[in-house]
C-alpha cells in the first residue's frame, strides 16, 4: 500500500509518479525481482531499491538522467508536507560542482546494463497499461465531445461562462478546441475571448467509426417475425410474407399450424 499522503489512484498517470518513494516503487514493480546486478565476487546480487528508484525516476521524469539520480539519492517523503522533496545535504548544495558531479555519476549508472533492463522492463509495463485503458479512455472522449452542452462553456453571445478551469469538471475540457484572447481599443482597454468548440457532428462520426457497435443502425437489421411450434420447429412467416401468394388451404393450414403452436 502506498504511505498516507502519496496516492496511487491510477499507475498509468504520469504526474506523480516522479514523486513516489523508493519503497513506493519497490511494491509497484515487482516485475523488476528479477533482475540482477554483479557484485565485486563476480557473481550477482538483488537489485538495490535505489537503483530499481532511479530506472523508475528516469522513465517518469522526461528521461532526465541527473534528476533521476538526485531524486534516488536525496529524494525523501516529508511526513508533515505530506510530499515528496528533496533533501540535500548543504555542504553539497554549496559545491558549485554539485549538479556537475550528479550528471556525472547519473551517466554513469545509466550506461550499466542491469539499469538498461529496469529502464525496458518499467517502460514496457507502462505502454501496457496505457494500451489497456486507450479503448475505453478514448470511447469516454469521443462519447462526451459528441454530446456536450455549449452552455457549460458560452453563453447565448458566445462570451465565456468560466473564468476558472476548476468551474468546469476535468474530463469535458477537451471539448475546448480553441481560446483566443484579443485586445481592441486605442489603450487595448477591451477584451474579447473567444472559444472554440469540438465540432459535435465530426465527434459522432469518428465514434461510429471507432466503435460501430456502440450505435444500432436499423439499415443494418432485418426484421423477421417467427413462430416456433411446441417440437421447436419454425412455425410463421418472415418480413417477406405475402398472403396473395398462397392458396386458401394453405393460408387455413398455416393458421392452424400457428393456432397449434400457441
Amino acid at each position: 500500500m502506498p504511505r498516507k499522503g502519496i496516492p496511487i489512484s491510477n499507475d498509468n498517470l504520469t504526474q506523480r509518479e516522479v514523486d513516489y518513494t523508493q519503497l513506493q516503487i519497490r511494491k509497484i514493480t515487482p516485475y523488476l525481482d528479477k533482475v540482477q546486478q554483479p557484485c565485486q565476487s563476480g557473481g550477482k546480487k538483488p537489485l538495490t531499491n535505489r537503483h530499481r528508484a532511479f530506472a523508475w525516476y528516469y522513465v517518469f521524469n522526461g528521461n532526465i538522467k541527473a534528476d533521476a539520480y538526485k531524486r534516488c539519492k536525496y529524494g525523501r517523503y516529508n511526513k508533515e508536507k505530506g510530499e515528496f522533496e528533496l533533501k540535500v545535504p548543504e555542504k553539497r548544495r554549496e559545491n558549485k560542482n554539485f549538479n556537475i558531479n550528479c550528471a556525472v555519476m547519473a551517466d554513469n549508472l545509466f550506461k550499466k546494463q542491469y539499469i538498461k533492463e529496469c529502464i525496458h522492463l518499467i517502460q514496457e509495463n507502462h505502454k501496457a497499461n496505457l494500451l489497456q485503458d486507450f479503448h475505453q479512455t478514448y470511447i469516454e472522449q469521443l462519447q462526451i465531445e459528441a454530446t456536450y452542452d455549449p452552455s457549460m462553456f458560452i453563453d447565448p453571445t458566445g462570451k465565456p461562462v468560466f473564468k476558472k478551469w476548476e468551474e468546469i469538471p476535468e474530463k469535458y475540457r477537451c471539448c475546448i478546441k480553441e481560446i483566443e484572447t484579443k485586445a481592441y481599443g486605442k489603450d487595448a482597454d477591451r477584451v474579447i475571448t473567444k472559444i472554440v468548440l469540438v465540432d459535435r457532428s465530426k465527434a459522432r462520426q469518428e465514434l461510429v467509426k471507432y466503435a460501430p457497435h456502440l450505435i444500432p443502425c436499423p439499415d443494418q437489421y432485418e426484421i423477421i417475425h417467427k413462430t416456433i411450434d411446441k417440437q421447436g420447429e419454425l412455425v410463421g412467416f418472415n418480413g417477406n410474407f405475402n398472403p396473395q401468394n398462397l392458396s386458401d388451404k394453405e393460408l387455413k393450414d398455416l393458421a392452424d399450424k400457428i393456432q397449434d403452436a400457441y
